[in-house]
Formats: C-alpha cells, sequence, structure tokens
C-alpha cells in the first residue's frame, strides 16, 4: 500500500517500503479520540483522554491485555466481552495508581502509543522500522490535537522519536528535554511492564509522577516543592 501521507524522520526514512504486511487504513483515520477501527485481523485503538490536555502519555505499542476483546474470569473460564483500551492491563493499573497517588490523574490526561494495533510477539522487543515510520505520521496528528505542555514517553522507543536527542536510558532518566518540533517538554520513565516484571522500579516510578506533577505545577506558576531525584534502583 502507498501512503502518500507519510512523513517519517531521517532515521527511518530508508525503512518505509516495504508497508506492514496487512492492510492498513491512512494513519489519520485512526486518531480519533478512544475510536476502534476493525480491519481484517487488526484493531486499531485510537489514544484516550482530554483534548488538548496539559500532559499526553505515549507508549511504544498496544499490550496483549489492552488489545483483548475478552476478559478472562480467575479460573481460567471464558470471561465477558470488553473493548480494547489503553491501561487495561495489570501493568497500567499500577501505572495508573501510581500517577493517581502523586496528584497526577490519568483521567486528565491524554494516552496513546506510537503502535496503536497489537504487534506479532516476536515483533515486540525489536519492532520493526517501517511499522515505526508508518505509524508516526497518526502519533504527530495526535500531538498537534492535544497539544500537551509535557510529553512523557512510557519507554525509549517514543524518546528517541519526540525528542531531539539521542541519549542512552541511563543517561535520559530524570532529566527534562524541550522539543521545538511538539513544543512541549519531554520526559522519559521506564516501559509499565517493569512494574510486574520488576517490582523494585515500582518506587522510581512514584519519583517520576512526583516529577511529573511538580512540573507541571511549574507551568502553571504554582509553587511547589521541588523532589530530589537523587534515587537508586
Amino acid at each position: 500500500i502507498q501512503n502518500n501521507n507519510m512523513a517519517p524522520t531521517e532515521e527511518y526514512k530508508d525503512k518505509v517500503i516495504p508497508q506492514p504486511d496487512f492492510y492498513l487504513p491512512p494513519p489519520t483515520s485512526i486518531v480519533t479520540t478512544g475510536s476502534i477501527k476493525e480491519h481484517p485481523g487488526v484493531t486499531f485503538v485510537a489514544g484516550e483522554g482530554f483534548n488538548p490536555a496539559d500532559v499526553m502519555f505515549v507508549a511504544p505499542y498496544l499490550l496483549p491485555q489492552e488489545a483483548s476483546k475478552c476478559l478472562k474470569s480467575r479460573d481460567g473460564t471464558p470471561g465477558f466481552r470488553v473493548q480494547p483500551r489503553y491501561l487495561r492491563s495489570d501493568a497500567g493499573a499500577i501505572f495508573s495508581d501510581i500517577f493517581t497517588h502523586e496528584q497526577l490523574h490519568l483521567r486528565d490526561c491524554y494516552y496513546t502509543a506510537v503502535i496503536k494495533w497489537l504487534l506479532p510477539k516476536n515483533e515486540r522487543g525489536k519492532i520493526p522500522k517501517n511499522k515505526v515510520a508508518w505509524a508516526l505520521p497518526a502519533l504527530e496528528d495526535e500531538i498537534k490535537r492535544v497539544q500537551p505542555k509535557i510529553i512523557v514517553c512510557v519507554g525509549k522507543l517514543p524518546f528517541d522519536l519526540l525528542s531531539d536527542v539521542k541519549l542512552s536510558v541511563s543517561d535520559a532518566k530524570g532529566g527534562w528535554f524541550f522539543s521545538d518540533k511538539y513544543n512541549a517538554k519531554i520526559y522519559l520513565v521506564e516501559d509499565i511492564y517493569k512494574l510486574v516484571s520488576n517490582p523494585e522500579y515500582i518506587e522510581r516510578f512514584h519519583v517520576d509522577a512526583r516529577e511529573v506533577y511538580t512540573t507541571l505545577q511549574e507551568i502553571k506558576n504554582v509553587n511547589v516543592n521541588r523532589v530530589p531525584l537523587d534515587y537508586t534502583v
């Protein structure tokens, strides 16, 4: 499929062809807040939340639990049908609770992903660059509509796509970066799956949530006490 609306970054420009191996709609047709679009074998889930919003969260991709259309009961028997949506996972629930505890309610923010459909398991560790390049225009369209003051990158992929610098996770963690292109402050947090696989990261997420909340208050010219970031894991 030739997509004339695609405008990938330089890093991904030579990876655009071939296109993903399934039918995809034009990127800007899947960004209506909270919308779900069905195509043969693929479900696209648009971001959800306030529009515009002061804080926008961008994850790398839709998680399996988020993409599921049926919740299983505790005994493993078929449960009830649900609509796919972001943060409807064990890690997502913990993530949301942490930010709520630190006074930043995700219901007042906007949450989305770069890849808005469920990737095959073998592609989640290293997402093919042609699929990232194809999905990028839809994300950029969301950012233009949401007009966030802060973009929280939930993982390295969105940070690399949206920030103006190339740093390792360890070098970027705890730092603030300004994007002229998106006119927003950029902040990196770990992938949310670590809340389940590595529970020792929970306190780090609390510190990051406090930092995002504090910076938002400063942007709004509200006097707040700064939080020290000299934590270790």
